[in-house]
């Protein structure tokens, strides 16, 4: 009786520790990386986690467009052994509307149909991220780029999106990526001013480009982003509603010191927000690796080590929202 006894009290603790940790966990965000394509390989994931200071629970790429996929289904199956999620940042930069929608590009699609089909695994798709900044003309030409420019981008993501719909790909999350600081900034080139349809999105997030030059060559002070992220962010969080958030590419062109007070400040305040997770892209900084300082303070705020399980019960929850006969 004492044993039956001692048994059900162990089963009751693992049971309760197990649902405090999913209870932690799920407050966790996932933090990844922003790496380039021809960077990715067995020995770069081998020694990720000491350079950065933590496991990239999702890893984004560029891929160009109409670039032949040969390598793609490799890249995919290589990051997703390395306990995270892909995600294809996929820019159809030079592309006309026009042209997309006289399915000159079709057959492109259907070769990336064919191998995200095949991954099966959840797998983000970041269309067109980054469209509210002038050099990202995306379905129309450079001098182009005016008060039409929110309703080409909409009609170009609805395609693209219904395109994929259409070929039962339906491991895709795809992602709503506007830029934190507008350029111009002008009422027409505001973030939520390009939000396609509900149904067409599954993930919501910002591109923060902390210290980037302007294209009038004024540099941008920290805190000028930051403002520039807090406005973006409370105005898309009221269309995104209950749809992940993420930060799907931040940078500093910044070192020592003052490279590690913003990383703080920025890890503070995207927990303050609940931002489901941050995805660092080490490209400006003169060594990719982060110091030991700054590593322990990645330690210290704590991470999700379960990004693929998140991915894929998030993705379920995704596909029942979807309509059964989706149309272009």
């Amino acid at each position: 009786m004492k044993k039956n006894i001692l048994v059900l009290v162990l089963i009751f603790l693992l049971f309760l520790f197990s649902f405090l940790y999913f209870l932690k966990e799920k407050k966790r965000p996932i933090l990844g990386v922003c790496l380039k394509k021809e960077l990715l390989s067995p020995q770069l994931f081998q020694s990720l986690p000491l350079n950065l200071g933590y496991e990239p629970g999702i890893v984004s790429f560029q891929l160009n467009w109409n670039q032949p996929p040969d390598t793609l289904n490799q890249l995919l199956e290589l990051i997703w052994q390395a306990r995270a999620v892909p995600a294809v940042v996929l820019e159809p930069k030079g592309v006309l509307l026009q042209d997309l929608l006289q399915h000159k590009y079709d057959n492109y699609l259907r070769s990336l149909s064919a191998v995200f089909k095949h991954f099966q695994k959840p797998l983000i798709i970041l269309l067109a991220p980054s469209m509210n900044r002038q050099e990202n003309h995306f379905g129309i030409r450079a001098e182009g780029f005016n008060l039409q420019s929110p309703a080409a981008y909409r009609k170009l993501f609805r395609y693209v999106v219904r395109f994929f719909q259409e070929q039962k790909t339906c491991n895709l999350l795809f992602a709503f990526v506007p830029a934190a600081r507008s350029y111009p900034c002008v009422f027409w080139n505001l973030p939520e001013r390009f939000y396609p349809e509900d149904e067409l999105v599954d993930l919501v997030g910002l591109n923060d480009y902390n210290g980037e030059i302007a294209p009038e060559n004024q540099v941008f002070s920290p805190s000028a982003f930051s403002e520039a992220l807090s406005f973006s962010y409370s105005r898309l969080k009221k269309i995104a509603g209950k749809k992940a958030f993420f930060i799907f590419e931040t940078k500093a062109a910044l070192e020592g010191e003052e490279r590690f007070v913003w990383l703080e400040q920025r890890l503070k305040t995207l927990s303050s927000w609940q931002i489901r997770g941050v995805l660092w892209n080490p490209g400006l900084l003169k060594n990719s690796a982060f110091s030991q300082q700054q590593k322990r303070l990645f330690q210290n705020h704590g991470y999700s080590r379960s990004a693929q399980k998140w991915a894929e019960a998030y993705l379920e929850k995704q596909k029942k929202k979807r309509p059964k006969n989706p149309g272009r």
